[in-house]
């Protein structure tokens, strides 16, 4: 039985990895300079759903509005998150390599 990752990820927790992959450093900072149509552009998913998922994960404490408006900064503890479900993921991949 094969178990993937993806089927019990969250959008949040999606949407939060895909940001991630947008950050660059302004000023030391990491940011993301997307703007929540460009984020709902780049998830594939509607401007209302990508507002509603951005205000999840700043209630959650994973991500905060930048300086800058309509910019993003992944907390800590939405790092710590993406870390750990990565681990998660790799365990997921053993297992399944193991079990063909």
């Amino acid at each position: 039985m094969e178990y993937k990752l993806n089927e019990f990820a969250t959008d949040d927790y999606k949407m939060l990895v895909e940001l991630s992959n947008h950050q660059i450093k302004i000023k030391g900072i990491d940011v993301i300079p997307l703007t929540q149509k460009e984020i709902a552009e780049e998830c594939k998913i509607s401007y209302p759903t990508a507002n509603k998922l951005i205000t999840i994960l700043i209630e959650k404490g994973c991500l905060k509005p930048a300086e800058n408006k309509g910019r993003y900064i992944i907390t800590s503890k939405g790092l710590a998150c993406i870390e750990e479900l990565e681990k998660v993921r790799i365990i997921n991949e053993v297992i399944s390599e193991k079990g063909e």
